[in-house]
C-alpha cells in the first residue's frame, strides 16, 4: 500500500517549520522603524487535513482502486511465472530436451515481462498519487492562508516541526471544517434498491415457469502476491 508524504505542502520552506509570513511592519521612508508588535503564531497537522477533509478521503479510495487493479495483474503473472517454474524443475531431470529449453525461453520471456510489469506500476501508481492528492494540497494552502490573514496570523508552523504548543493554537480542525464548507466531495451515487420478488400466487398456475439459466460461477479470488520474488529456473544440465 502506498503511503503519502505530504511534506510538500508549505507556502513558505524555513529549516525544521513550515511557516507563513503573512504580514509585517512596514517602515516608512525617512521615519524610524516601529517596535516589533506581538506576533501570532498558531500551527497545523498538514498531513491529517489531507487525510480528514473530504476529497482527501475520496482520493484515498481512488488511490486503493488503482492498487488493487495493479496489484491483481502483477499476481496473475506471478502465478504464471510459478507454473512455469514447476515445468523446467519437472523437465530438467530429463536432460537438456528441446522441451527443456523452450519451457526455460518461456521463463525467463516472462520473467522479464514480471519485473517490468513491477517498475511500471510503481510509476503510474506515483503518477496517479499526484494527480489525485496534488489538487487538495494547492487548496488547502489557500484555505490555511485565508484563515491566517482573516485572523491577522503572522506564523503558521507544522506540528511535526514543534516538540510542544498549547493546543489551542492548532487550527487543524478548523482548517479542515473550512475546506470542507468550500469544497464538499462529490457525493456517492446510492446504491439501488432490490426489486422485490414476484408473488407465487400472481403468476397462472396452468402455465409453468421457465427455468432460469444457471448462475455463473463466481470467479474464483486471485491469490495473494507472494512477497519473496520467484526462484529462477533449475540449470539445465550439461550434455
Amino acid at each position: 500500500m502506498f503511503r503519502r508524504v505530504f511534506g510538500s505542502l508549505c507556502l513558505a520552506a524555513a529549516p525544521a517549520a513550515l511557516f507563513v509570513a503573512l504580514s509585517a511592519p512596514r517602515v516608512t521612508s525617512g521615519a524610524a522603524p516601529s517596535a516589533p508588535s506581538e506576533m501570532t503564531i498558531v500551527y497545523v497537522d498538514v498531513d491529517k487535513v489531507i487525510s480528514d477533509v473530504d476529497e482527501g478521503k475520496v482520493a484515498q479510495a481512488a488511490l486503493v482502486k488503482e492498487q488493487t487493479a495493479r496489484q491483481a495483474k502483477i499476481t496473475a503473472l506471478e502465478t504464471k511465472l510459478k507454473k512455469l517454474q514447476e515445468r523446467v524443475q519437472a523437465l530438467a531431470g530429463k536432460g537438456n530436451t528441446p522441451a527443456l529449453q523452450q519451457v526455460g525461453a518461456e521463463y525467463q520471456q516472462v520473467a522479464a515481462e514480471y519485473q517490468q510489469l513491477i517498475q511500471q506500476s510503481q510509476k503510474e501508481m506515483v503518477d496517479k498519487e499526484r494527480e489525485l492528492f496534488d489538487p487538495i494540497e494547492r487548496k488547502v494552502k489557500d484555505v490555511l492562508r485565508a484563515i491566517s490573514v482573516k485572523d491577522g496570523v503572522d506564523v503558521v508552523l507544522s506540528k511535526r516541526a514543534i516538540s510542544y504548543a498549547r493546543k489551542d493554537l492548532d487550527v487543524t480542525d478548523r482548517v479542515t471544517q473550512e475546506y470542507n464548507k468550500l469544497h464538499p466531495a462529490a457525493a456517492a451515487k446510492p446504491a439501488e434498491a432490490p426489486k422485490p420478488a414476484a408473488s407465487a400466487s400472481a403468476a397462472p398456475a396452468a402455465s409453468a415457469a421457465k427455468p432460469a439459466a444457471p448462475a455463473a460461477s463466481a470467479a474464483k479470488p486471485a491469490p495473494a502476491a507472494s512477497a519473496a520474488k520467484p526462484a529462477p529456473p533449475a540449470a539445465s544440465p550439461k550434455k
